[in-house]
């Protein structure tokens, strides 16, 4: 797996079309190569299935492709979505021309192809994560991560995006908790008495989705975090331990949102990890999480009250 950043570009079903193409000139010519390098008396039985994939390509025209768009935000609703694999359906791109696009998420391969490439476009950066399959002698050269990056650019336009406050985008709080039913506390008094928009894994069903798709998503989605930490597992020396899902959720928040955004409330008897020593959390005494309610609330409402945007 690769990964590289680069300048924001803003996604288009041209974009889409552009990497399509990509995919198909990658796949044709690793047919082309596989069925030349076909011998009936081979023992890699392979070579036989690309010569009549090949023979079936020069036929009718098409091919199959994997993947679809993987996550899209626009304004206050967020959509996680895979296609499964077989051919797609190509008129699932034709949402990235809509005007209302916040960020989205596409993924493109083939069943022939040198690689899979994963592209994530934000107003901030542009992200490909590219993964290539190993690729016999007899049919490379292979795609490399340059040329996405290279078709990326022609087909794209910059994103240009001006810095907005507040007021302009729906301020949502993420809520992450492990099995202990305490947080469900605390959100329903942000939800019913304090009105924040709440996002939460049990918001809606998930079905067919895995959690590298749903977490960014929901982050992507939300402009805060509260991370419930309570007393989920006890080690051998007496000393307890957050859900170990949490943990990660606490990282990857504060790597998306920003320490400032990420907020951390913590049962006392929890053990803290490193990391968090000496920065700022709200603790709560053993089963009694709604005593942090009004700390919690004061933290949300001084960050709803700064500017959405670029800020020290």
């Amino acid at each position: 797996m690769q990964t590289s950043t680069i300048e924001p570009l803003r996604p288009s079903r041209a974009v889409a079309d552009a990497l399509i193409e990509l995919v198909k000139k990658d796949t044709v010519a690793r047919l082309r190569r596989g069925a030349a390098a076909y011998v009936p008396s081979s023992e890699w039985s392979q070579w036989e299935q690309y010569r009549d994939r090949l023979a079936e390509y020069d036929t009718t025209g098409t091919l199959e492709f994997t993947g679809g768009v993987l996550a899209i935000q626009q304004g206050h609703r967020s959509t996680t979505s895979r296609t499964s694999i077989g051919e797609v359906d190509l008129e699932v791109f034709d949402v990235l021309d809509a005007s209302d696009i916040d960020s989205c998420t596409i993924n493109l391969g083939s069943a022939y192809a040198s690689f899979e490439v994963t592209v994530e476009f934000t107003p901030y950066a542009c992200t490909i994560n590219f993964k290539s399959e190993w690729v016999p002698d007899e049919l490379k050269p292979a795609t490399s991560i340059d040329e996405v990056e290279d078709v990326l650019r022609s087909a794209a336009a910059p994103w240009e995006q001006p810095v907005v406050d507040a007021g302009a985008r729906p301020f949502r709080v993420f809520i992450g908790h492990g099995g202990d039913h305490q947080w469900r506390t605390l959100k329903d008094a942000l939800r019913d008495t304090f009105n924040f928009d709440i996002e939460s894994f049990e918001r809606e069903t998930r079905t067919g989705n895995v959690i590298s798709e749903i977490l960014p998503a929901m982050a992507t989605a939300s402009t805060a975090a509260v991370l419930v930490l309570t007393k989920a597992d006890e080690m051998a020396d007496g000393k307890w331990r957050g859900r170990q899902n949490v943990v990660h959720e606490i990282g990857y928040m504060q790597g998306v949102l920003g320490w400032r955004n990420t907020i951390v409330v913590v049962e006392d008897g929890v053990e803290l990890f490193s990391n968090l020593d000496g920065t700022q959390h709200i603790p709560f005494p053993a089963g009694k999480i709604g005593a942090a309610t009004a700390d919690v609330v004061a933290a949300l409402n001084s960050l709803k009250a700064r500017p959405y945007g670029i800020c020290p």
